[in-house]
Parts: C-alpha cells; structure tokens; sequence
C-alpha cells in the first residue's frame, strides 16, 4: 500500500471578514492592496538569499536556518537492523541518501529497506 501524508487544521472562528487574493488574506480588500503594495515595496523586509527559490542539497537533510546564522537540526535517532523495519518510506530514504547511497532503482519498500540494511552494514565494516 502507498504511504499517505495529511495534515489537518482546525481554528476558531474569529468572526471577521475574510478577503483572500493570491498568497494574501486579510480582512478587506483595501487591506489586499496594500498587502500587494508593501510587498512590491519592501518584498516584505527583504529576501536574504541570492535566488527566489533557495534550493538546498538533498544530502543536507532537515534543518532550520534563522536569520542570525545559528542553525537546529533535528535530534539524530540511532539506526539499527531493528529500528529499520519501522521506519518509513521518507524516513528510509533520507537514510539511505545520508550513507551516500542510492534509492532510486528501489521501487518496493522492502527494496529500500534492503538499501538502508546495506548502508547500515557498510558502515558497520566502515567502524570496525
């Protein structure tokens, strides 16, 4: 079976006017063009990247970058023959990609989980 990811959201009504226009949503349409306005002026407080879709390497992983440099990366769960078994398909894969393998001829999961079975073993060899 394929793997689904959903994501549901649920809020108050706040009982005020709703006006949407492309990315923006606001409470009139005065306040839309404004919104349009500020971001031609400012592309609101400047985009600090060289391009306007900042791509990074797939090898990198998660992370979350803030404006003064420091960097969060997730916490690193070990990996073991055991653990592979419940790991996901996207899970399975940035596995695979961070021991510098490939997945892409991995059609099945069990094929990826073989994958992620080889890098676990090759870094065992690598270790010991």
């Amino acid at each position: 079976s394929d793997e689904v990811e959903l994501l549901v959201l649920q809020g108050v009504p706040i009982g005020e006017p709703v006006v949407q226009h492309g990315p923006f949503v606001m409470n009139s349409r005065n306040e839309i063009m404004q919104a349009f306005q500020d971001y031609q002026r400012t592309q609101f407080g400047r985009w600090p990247h060289r391009d306007d879709d900042p791509v990074h390497p797939r090898e990198r992983g998660r992370f979350a970058q803030y404006a003064d440099g420091h960097e969060d990366l997730p916490e690193e769960v070990p990996v073991d023959f055991d653990t592979i078994a419940s790991m996901s398909v996207k899970e399975l894969k940035a596995f695979i990609i961070k021991k510098g393998l490939s997945h892409t001829d991995c059609v099945e999961k069990s094929e990826l989980q073989a994958r992620a079975r080889e890098a676990l073993g090759e870094c065992a060899a690598e270790d010991g």
